[in-house]
């Protein structure tokens, strides 16, 4: 595609299954880095890749030529492989099904990207619709409940 400019931002967020804590800190740093590599394999490059024991962060340029729900499909189903296969022994691994995905401008790149904004949403247990509107850049949200569970007051992935 001669003469095509695109800058696909997202911010993503997903849960582990039954939003289960089992992203253990001395996992995490490496399945940033495997969810990383998966975004290159894809063609997209990570901007910033976060997360507690029981949800995860990423802040990815995607090209044009994958869809958002194509390229969940391949994150979520590489890393849970990688997961089962290198890190888990005592229980099994899995994603929840769905996800939260929000396109970002360029001009919103250091808001998101502004890990004490991160943190503070984090350690609050996502505790509240304004504290995850504040994280994705004051979005209006229509949470689905099948997605994210009924016991919310917000978006609560704990």
């Amino acid at each position: 595609m001669a003469n095509t400019y695109t800058n696909l931002l997202y911010h993503i967020v997903f849960s582990t299954k039954d939003r289960i804590s089992l992203i253990e800190p001395s996992v995490r740093p490496d399945l940033h880095g495997y969810l990383g590599g998966i975004v290159r394999e894809l063609g997209g490059t990570a901007l910033e890749i976060g997360g507690v024991a029981d949800h995860v962060h990423l802040l990815v340029k995607l090209p044009p030529k994958i869809a958002i729900s194509d390229f969940m499909r391949e994150l979520k189903a590489n890393s849970s492989k990688w997961m089962n296969e290198q890190r888990m022994k005592l229980r099994k691994f899995g994603w929840q099904d769905g996800y939260a995905a929000f396109s970002v401008s360029k001009s919103q790149v250091p808001s998101v990207r502004n890990t004490s904004k991160i943190k503070s949403v984090i350690i609050s247990g996502w505790a509240s619709r304004k504290s995850f509107g504040d994280c994705c850049g004051g979005t209006k949200l229509n949470l689905m409940s099948d997605t994210f569970g009924d016991d919310f007051d917000g978006l609560r992935l704990r």
